[in-house]
Parts: structure tokens; sequence; C-alpha cells
């Protein structure tokens, strides 16, 4: 019968010889991956069975071969698809900065040009044959009035209009003294609201801003104010219309 001597981890016989000497080894576990499977069922305290899936050996070997992620966030498997995703959402994120910017730049033009369209006496300025008309306001202080919100129908004198005045008229109304009668004609000119050419020959007259009425006829196909033909119509400005005569019209 052999004895072990736990101060050397040696085997002795009977009569106290050695027989053979051994090392001391140290207890290692097994890896998770070698621990023994379970049988078909996995017992539980109140006797019912489970599923190997279920045995914590099973889950220790699973949690080893799955990857960890966050609950409630979508699984990405490699690195290579976590940067395409990367570069995905960076695209789509630059492509609506860049199509937003264009809509604010479509709208402020939009608006830009809506609100720098001409007015009536710019209008009649940039035509360049109502030099007079506008040397005529200018003297009249009514250039800012018809600058302003309005709108204004205005049938506008050319040139050639006030050149069929008698010699000297136009200079004699150009003077300090006579600012009341040229303010005078000239407002005989306009009438408030825009009134389009559809409108103006379903008038027999329209009352200007003078105060006078203006009468209005259609011959042979042509409109007449007073007794000057309307040449041109529904020239639009930014507060206002302008309508073309051939003639100078006086209040009476």
């Amino acid at each position: 019968m052999r004895r072990r001597r736990a101060e050397s981890g040696q085997f002795v016989s009977a009569d106290q010889s050695t027989v053979r000497e051994t090392k001391p080894v140290l207890w290692r576990p097994l890896p998770v991956t070698y621990l023994p499977q379970p049988s078909a069922t996995f017992g539980t305290n109140s006797g019912e069975a489970e599923s190997d899936a279920e045995c914590p050996a099973n889950l220790l070997v699973s949690a080893q071969k799955q990857p960890f992620r966050r609950k409630g966030t979508p699984h990405i498997r490699n690195l290579k698809e976590l940067n395409m995703s990367r570069v995905t959402f960076s695209l789509a994120l630059v492509l609506a900065i860049v199509v937003s910017a264009q809509v604010a730049v479509a709208g402020d033009c939009k608006h830009s040009k809506a609100k720098h369209t001409p007015d009536i006496v710019d209008t009649a300025v940039g035509a360049g044959n109502f030099k007079t008309l506008a040397a005529a306001l200018g003297a009249a202080d009514l250039i800012e009035t018809l600058k302003g919100k309005g709108p204004f129908t205005v049938f506008a004198p050319t040139d050639e209009a006030f050149a069929k005045l008698p010699e000297g008229t136009v200079a004699d109304l150009l003077k300090p003294e006579n600012k009341g009668k040229l303010t005078a004609i000239l407002t005989y000119h306009v009438v408030p609201g825009r009134v389009m050419a559809a409108d103006v020959v379903k008038l027999s007259e329209a009352k200007t801003v003078q105060g006078s009425k203006a009468k209005i006829r259609v011959t042979d196909g042509k409109v007449y104010v007073d007794e000057a033909q309307v040449t041109a119509t529904d020239i639009k400005a930014g507060n206002g219309v302008i309508h073309v005569i051939d003639s100078v019209i006086l209040p009476n």
C-alpha cells in the first residue's frame, strides 16, 4: 500500500521508501468551447425541461460567436459596411443641403425680380420717346408721385405729341411760374387704378387725378381719349400701366 507525502509530492511505500517522484499539477479550467454538451434536456428547479439553446454552457459558447451590438441598433457585419453606411449618409446630407440652397436662391431671385420691376417713370424713360414728358414731370414735381405705390394708368404723350403744340408752349409750361398749370395738364393724363385696354374700350369717360373727366370713344376700331388716339396699349409697369397717345390732351 502506497501513500503520498504531501510535502514533496512523492509516493512512498509502507516501509517509507520512495517509489517515484511526481510534480504537483496546477488545475486549469477547460476553454468554454470544450465544455461538455448537455443532454437533450436541462433540468430546472421545478422539474421542467429546457432546450439546449437555453443551457448556460450553450449560451456562453454562442456569446463567443456573436458580435456584440447594442439593443435597438442595426447590425453591421464589418467595418467596410460601416464605412459604406457613413458615406451614403454623408452624400444624402450634402444633396439635401445643395437642393435646399438652390430652392432658396431661386426664391430670392424671383422675389428680387418682382421687387425691382420698373415703375411708370422708369418705364417711360427707358422707352426713349418720352423725354419731354419726363422733363415735364420733373418740373411739376410729379416724379415721386408716379413712383409711388399706385396703381396708376397713364395716357402718355410721346415727344412727337408735345411737338404738335404751338411753338414755345412746352418751354413756357416748364417755367417755375407755370408749375400749377403744368401740373394740371399732366395729372389730366393720369387715371387712378390699373385700367387695361380691354377695360378702356368699355368706358365712355374716365375720371382723372386732376379731377376732370376725359372722354373715351371707339371709332373704326380706334380708341380715342378726347382727341388723342391711343397708339399703343398695356405697357406694364411695377405700379401701373401706360397707354401711348399721339397728342397732348388738355383739361377744360
